[in-house]
């Protein structure tokens, strides 16, 4: 029954062993609920959706919203109107949103789990999960929806002084990678931001990379051949002599070698850019590959790899770091800028001393080059660079 709704009728009236409501006759489908322990403001009214003529009646809507105490009458009946008015348009206020509570971890998580999906790279993998480990450890637990600027630069502050402006960088960008992944694919409400939006980077200028001279090649080859290891020494001196990325060269297996055809059959799995190389082999790397593949094979007979190692683990996998004490920095991607200087100096072709070290010819010209009519042409040239780098090793 309707009656007129009044501050004094609500506190006077009382529960009498059953739900009293007393419906106000000024606003439809308000009312108050008298109850045993509580009296409280509700809306009652049916939620219809759709266009005039097929609207369709989804639920009805019996919600209390606060209790007598908290709100007076007016700020009730306001409060009630904008609800009813909600439930008359088609949306219910009261709909409870589903929100998860993400953690800085589970982002990340989702992210890598996101980039394995579309096929990237298992040592970019490798990457984002150490990354993850070494320097973002101590945030992994924290609340991706509570995360804020101010904190984003005292981590990233924190890396730098810890690890280095250029690490501190790539971590802070894995995170805003991982941000932009997951907000459009979480409810509304959950992740509203992007903390790292805008971020000012350290973007340290990137130094010149070394590279040895040919008077160097001496000195070098004698540090090398005082590596107890035969399997480092000749890890080493096929990077020189190939110009290959050090995690291709550590990935080279038995039968990957062609002393026939006399080149190296790299699969996509190992190549940066995902794409298989047929690599010419001079003689020199030939016999580098063949000499380790034979100590390999001696030492490690299970192995299927030409320069493996055992891990931390007690598990053989490739050789994982190139660096040697006793070479100093003369080691890795050193080597490589060495083979590919070595490759100018002969004369040999742009194009080609791109080709040999696996890099793609940029533009439209290297769309039409189809790079196995050129294998003779770059075998050549691999033995030309090999005969250079020999005569300036050894004085030839």
């Amino acid at each position: 029954m309707k009656t007129h709704l009044t501050e004094t009728l609500i506190k006077n009236s009382h529960w009498t062993g059953k739900e009293t409501r007393l419906v106000d006759e000024t606003l439809p489908g308000f009312y108050v609920a008298i109850n045993k322990q509580s009296k409280t403001y509700k809306v009652k009214a049916d939620l219809w959706v759709g266009t005039p003529g097929q609207r369709k009646k989804v639920r009805s809507i019996n919600q209390a919203f606060s209790g007598t105490q908290e709100l007076s009458l007016r700020e009730a009946r306001t409060k009630a109107s904008v609800y009813l008015a909600q439930i008359k348009s088609g949306s219910d206020p009261f709909r409870k949103v589903e929100t998860y509570d993400y953690t800085v971890g589970k982002i990340l998580e989702i992210f890598i789990l996101s980039r394995i999906e579309k096929g990237r790279r298992p040592a970019t993998i490798q990457g984002y999960e150490k990354m993850a480990r070494y320097y973002l450890k101590s945030i992994l637990h924290e609340s991706a929806s509570g995360y804020e600027l101010h904190k984003a630069y005292e981590f990233h502050k924190k890396i730098t002084k810890k690890h280095g402006a250029t690490s501190a960088d790539k971590a802070i960008k894995l995170l805003s990678s991982a941000y932009r992944h997951i907000r459009p694919r979480t409810p509304s409400g959950t992740i509203d931001h992007n903390p790292f939006e805008g971020f000012e980077y350290n973007n340290p200028k990137r130094t010149p990379g070394y590279t040895m001279t040919l008077m160097e090649l001496p000195n070098w080859y004698g540090q090398v051949e005082l590596i107890k290891n035969p399997i480092r020494k000749g890890f080493h001196l096929s990077l020189l002599f190939s110009g290959m990325r050090k995690l291709t060269a550590s990935q080279l297996e038995h039968d990957w070698v062609d002393t026939e055809k006399c080149c190296i059959n790299i699969p996509c799995e190992a190549m940066k850019n995902d794409e298989e190389l047929t690599l010419p082999a001079s003689d020199q790397l030939l016999e580098i590959l063949q000499t380790a593949s034979r100590n390999s094979r001696r030492m490690y007979p299970r192995s299927p790899w030409i320069f493996p190692t055992i891990g931390s683990d007690g598990n053989v996998k490739p050789i994982q770091v190139a660096r040697e004490k006793i070479l100093g920095n003369r080691t890795g991607h050193v080597l490589r800028r060495t083979y590919r200087t070595a490759a100018a100096l002969p004369g040999i072709a742009d194009r080609n001393g791109d080709l040999l070290i696996g890099h793609k010819i940029p533009g439209i010209r290297g769309r039409y080059i189809d790079e196995p009519q050129l294998f003779g042409d770059l075998l050549r040239d691999q033995r030309v660079i090999a005969a250079f780098i020999d005569t300036h090793m050894f004085g030839e």
